[in-house]
């Protein structure tokens, strides 16, 4: 989620940092290829499998809120991370 150069995260002031660790946390979730998947496989997978990769994304942001929505957002982070996990 970052892209960022230099030794300096800047984040916007109307965005907290638990909210961006939110965030990082849900999409770390996931499987990144090692050093050992060509970037034109990489790309291919993301174009053949598109759609899936959208409805993916659009479940972690749903995660992601229900995360914001919780009374107790710690526990529930851990929970869908680990749902995501499974």
């Amino acid at each position: 989620m970052l892209h960022q150069i230099g030794d300096e995260i800047i984040i916007p002031n109307n965005v907290s940092v638990e909210k961006q660790t939110i965030r990082v946390d849900l999409k770390n979730s996931l499987p990144v290829p090692d050093e050992t998947v060509a970037i034109p496989d990489i790309l291919e997978f993301k174009e053949r499998r598109k759609d899936e990769l959208l409805q993916l994304h659009q479940t972690i942001d749903k995660f992601y809120l229900e995360v914001l929505s919780s009374p107790d957002p710690s526990l529930t982070s851990k929970a869908v991370v680990n749902e995501l996990n499974r």
